[in-house]
């Protein structure tokens, strides 16, 4: 394998009528992560009806997991559009480590959104519970003081045995 130098352009497309074909070429690892980031960015945002995307990956004379990642995101934004996705030409050689990022599910990965879900609910849950348990402690003394109210207007109708015996 020869070194390919970084100016190389890495991704370049075409489209013709409904079809865009993508050829990547170059060293899709790391070191041109930024290059590569920018040019799938834009390919993915490409404007205008496309039903079919054709990736010619014959060019690419490395990859590690970043290049790999890079071409699954690709795919995935078209097939998020709805397009049919071909990806041609990538060495054998390659795709172990493309089969093996195809499996990663990105959702997986962000625990931090459902901490604070759950943690948003439990406050919810624990104000929900406090306003039940104050709205339960008015409504007794209501009816306590309803009761002293109706004590006091008729003295006789108190039944000092009943009393004592819910008290016990």
């Amino acid at each position: 394998m020869t070194d390919i130098p970084h100016e190389d352009i890495l991704l370049e497309g075409s489209a013709e009528g409904g079809q865009l074909k993508l050829a990547g070429s170059g060293a899709w690892t790391a070191r041109n992560a930024r290059r590569l980031e920018a040019s799938i960015a834009a390919e993915s945002r490409r404007a205008g009806a496309i039903d079919a995307v054709d990736i010619d990956m014959g060019g690419v004379e490395r990859i590690d997991t970043f290049g790999a990642w890079l071409l699954e995101r690709l795919v995935r934004a078209f097939r998020a559009r709805g397009c049919a996705i071909k990806v041609e030409g990538l060495r054998e050689d390659f795709r172990a480590l493309v089969n093996e990022v195809r499996g990663v599910e990105p959702e997986a990965r962000r625990p931090a959104p459902q901490r604070v879900v759950a943690a948003l609910g439990g406050i919810g849950q624990a104000t929900a519970s406090t306003g039940k348990t104050f709205v339960d402690f008015i409504n007794m003394l209501g009816a306590l003081f309803l009761a002293l109210g109706r004590v006091a207007a008729h003295p006789r109708r108190f039944r000092f045995t009943s009393m004592v015996h819910q008290l016990d």
